[in-house]
């Protein structure tokens, strides 16, 4: 979206979108374990989208039907809108020979949706015909092996944080996901060929540990998107104009949003490494600190530390490891050292 604004001679202000706190908590693994069991497939794909061209519904489909014919039972679980276009998608579907079912109920408890779930499967397609409120949608984003994001344009996209929230895997587009960090907390999408698609599904069979990892990274990236920190976020950047043009006084003051994740259950031998740095500044600290208790060395540290940041602090901490390497020029190889380890901490 800034793109189109930077064509305009407009110089935007870009903040992210939010989600409310609620959308945090963990889902009922029992209720993940129902709809698993109700759909009766052996990967399941789901896609929240209005019924349009730019959400790649086309792909969605293909990538379906590439699955089922290497022998995966595949479904997908479509949410669509009420545009026509629907119905476009749906006769593409069967002309690949898929089965399209429609699910509808009139309730709108989950059971009445796992109902209407279980109804139409086994199915290729389902054509969800209710409204999906939270207590459903993330239950089925948690459910599902993939949780299909892949617009062709995204200013930010909205369902793949919320999918990320719930612990879900989502395929998201290369346009405005900012939080998306591929192989880390999604998987990026940088094509519309639905066989990007299907090999990142048969990889998460191959390898089932790296996306329990992805899930996790997912629900820590998804804490730093409520409205709160997008908040936080406008009035930094505000705070920043109004010192650039003279309107704001004083000495500027550490941003209050954590740039790293504290853990859930943090043991007591590394419970000095929990403590949440407000500035990047302190990272060089933080390493030594967390060397410290895991008995290991100061790249130990920096590595313990690595898994604890948030993409943003990620980035932050190599830009200024990158300085630092600058600084120290021809040291005697202790750049090259320091270069390896940016290296390591940017992938």
């Amino acid at each position: 979206m800034k793109h189109i604004m930077w064509s305009m001679g407009l110089n935007p202000l870009v903040i992210p979108n939010g989600i409310p706190k609620h959308l945090l908590g963990k889902v009922d693994e029992e209720k993940v374990g129902a709809v698993k069991e109700a759909l009766r497939a052996d990967v399941i794909l789901c896609k929240v989208a209005r019924w349009h061209p730019d959400k790649r519904w086309h792909e969605a489909v293909e990538a379906t039907a590439r699955l089922n014919e290497v022998g995966l039972r595949t479904v997908l679980v479509a949410r669509g809108g009420i545009e026509s276009y629907g119905h476009e998608v749906g006769e593409k579907a069967r002309s690949l020979g898929l089965r399209v079912r429609e699910a509808s109920t009139k309730f709108g408890s989950f059971d009445s949706h796992l109902g209407a779930l279980r109804e139409a499967a086994p199915a290729d397609v389902i054509d969800v015909k209710f409204h999906l409120p939270p207590d459903s949608s993330r239950v089925l984003y948690r459910a599902a092996d993939g949780v299909l994001v892949n617009s062709g344009h995204e200013p930010f996209g909205l369902v793949g944080l919320e999918a990320m929230a719930a612990g879900g895997i989502a395929y998201t587009g290369c346009t405005g996901e900012d939080y998306a960090i591929p192989f880390v907390n999604s998987f990026v999408l940088e094509t519309a060929d639905p066989q990007e698609i299907m090999g990142y599904v048969v990889y998460l069979r191959e390898v089932p540990e790296e996306g329990e990892k992805m899930r996790k990274a997912a629900r820590r990236t998804a804490h730093q998107f409520t409205w709160e920190s997008a908040v936080q976020n406008l009035i930094g950047k505000l705070r920043n104009q109004a010192r650039a043009q003279g309107i704001l006084a004083g000495r500027a003051k550490p941003a209050s949003l954590p740039l790293f994740e504290i853990e859930d259950r943090p043991d007591t031998e590394s419970q000095q490494c929990q403590e949440t740095p407000n500035r990047a500044q302190n990272s060089e600290q933080e390493a030594k600190r967390c060397c410290q208790c895991i008995g290991g060395s100061p790249r130990a540290g920096e590595a313990s530390l690595s898994r604890r940041m948030s993409g943003a602090a990620r980035s932050v901490y190599a830009a200024e490891r990158q300085t630092t390497v600058a600084r120290e020029g021809d040291g005697g190889g202790g750049d090259v050292d320091n270069a390896q380890k940016v290296s390591a901490m940017q992938r």
